[in-house]
Formats: C-alpha cells, sequence, structure tokens
C-alpha cells in the first residue's frame, strides 16, 4: 500500500515524507493551501521503559497481595470462630491493596503519554492510514464507560500495524481478553471479606481467587510486553528510514 507524495515536497516518496537536514533545516518548499508538513516524529523509548515499568509495579502488587491472601484466609476464619467481626479484622493482606489504585492512575498517565506519543509520530509516518479511532482517544478510552471495553484494543492495534504488510497479531486480542477478565477478577477477592459479619464460605475461596486474579494478570502482562516490544520496532524501523 503506497500513499502519494505531497505535492511540491521533494522528500516525499513511499508514503510518507522523508526527514533529514533539508527538512531540519527549515528549507522545505511552500506547500499549496490544504496541505501540511506533519510534525518530525520523535523517539518515544523513554516513555515506553516508564510504561513497562508501571505495569510491572502494578503486576507485582497484585502477586504480592494473592501470597497474603492465604494467610488473611486463615485469620479471617479463625476469627469467625471466635466471634470476631469482619471490619475488626485487619491483616497484611487489606494493607497490599491501597497502593493499587494510585499505581493504576500513575500506570495509566505514563501509559497514555506514551500511546499518545507513537500514535503522533505513527501519523507523521502514514499520513494516509486509517486509523479506528481519533488520537484523543488515547486518553478517554481507557476512561469513558462502556467504550473502554474496546476503543483501547483499537487504539493500541492501529499503531502495532505496519498497513505497507497487513500483518495482524493474535497477541492484542488475547492481551485485551486477559485484561478485561482481570478487571472483572480483581473485584472479587475484596468483595470475599466485605460486609460485618464474616462469610466462612465465601473467605475460603479469598486464596484461590487472588491467586487465580494474580496469575490472569501476569498473563496479560507478558503480552503485553510482547504487544509494546512490537510497537517499538515498528517504531524504530520507521525513524531508521526516515533517517
Amino acid at each position: 500500500m503506497s500513499y502519494p507524495p505531497y505535492p511540491g515536497d521533494p522528500q516525499a516518496a513511499e508514503g510518507f515524507p522523508r526527514y533529514g537536514p533539508t527538512a531540519a533545516q527549515g528549507e522545505r518548499p511552500p506547500l499549496p493551501p490544504g496541505y501540511y508538513y506533519p510534525p518530525q516524529p520523535e523517539p518515544a523509548h523513554g516513555l515506553m521503559i516508564a510504561a513497562i515499568v508501571m505495569a510491572s509495579l502494578v503486576t507485582a502488587v497484585q502477586v504480592i497481595e494473592a501470597g497474603l491472601a492465604w494467610p488473611a484466609q486463615h485469620t479471617y476464619l479463625e476469627a469467625a470462630d471466635n466471634g470476631t467481626r469482619a471490619y475488626d479484622v485487619w491483616t497484611p493482606y487489606d494493607l497490599a491493596a491501597l497502593p493499587q489504585f494510585p499505581l493504576l492512575i500513575a500506570a495509566y498517565v505514563v501509559t497514555c503519554l506514551w500511546l499518545y506519543k507513537v500514535r503522533t509520530n505513527y501519523e507523521a509516518f502514514f499520513p494516509g492510514a486509517h486509523l479506528a479511532r481519533s488520537k484523543g482517544w488515547v486518553w478517554g478510552s481507557w476512561v469513558c464507560p462502556v467504550v473502554n471495553l474496546w476503543f483501547p484494543f483499537q487504539i493500541v492495534r492501529d499503531i502495532s500495524r505496519d498497513p505497507r504488510q497487513f500483518s495482524g497479531s493474535a497477541v492484542l486480542g488475547w492481551w485485551w481478553a486477559l485484561w478485561l477478565i482481570t478487571r472483572i477478577t480483581d473485584q472479587i477477592g475484596p468483595a470475599l471479606v466485605t460486609g460485618s459479619e464474616i462469610d466462612t464460605g465465601a473467605v475460603s475461596a479469598l486464596g484461590i481467587m487472588e491467586t487465580i486474579d494474580a496469575s490472569i494478570l501476569v498473563g496479560a502482562f507478558v503480552l503485553w510486553l510482547a504487544a509494546v516490544r512490537r510497537i517499538g520496532r515498528l517504531q524504530d524501523q520507521l525513524m531508521g528510514f526516515a533517517r
């Protein structure tokens, strides 16, 4: 698939503009009305690494919480035998859940900064490529109800594709499926120990439910790393070609 060069731009070829000394010195020829030069792409390696680090921290906290759920389960069951109320029981498991929300917020901000930068570069490399969502949805898609079930996947999918090759990857589909599942299973564990009375039947499932949740999140994290690397390789290839 190829795109026509910009009128009057001797550097444009094979579907996207060439950047080099001439462009950097601002010596490009003027364009006719209605045409514009896209911004020069910039590497996003720092943001990519930061996004990976934040995802790993979120995953690590969930794994730690799963490990603490088993002794917490025993503590809650003992409290139930002694007639203790649930709100009078406090365990390291309850404490481990506290950093989850701020970490998710930080991961959201860093990841969206990286995705926005990569999306900006992608539009410069492939100005005629079809993208399912506008760039503003890079931020809004994760937090808007209902559409957050598929918009983020579409955004990541689009910037991971090379339109010159028409190749896709099943990794993204599995990553998104696991991420959606863990958004549900993440709510089950805390719900088992919520309330004034301790339900021994529900508490007995605390350890296994948290372990399942952590396992799903680890799988999603591994697939997310593969997706990030795929996007990073594509960006590096295009950066090298542009230079």
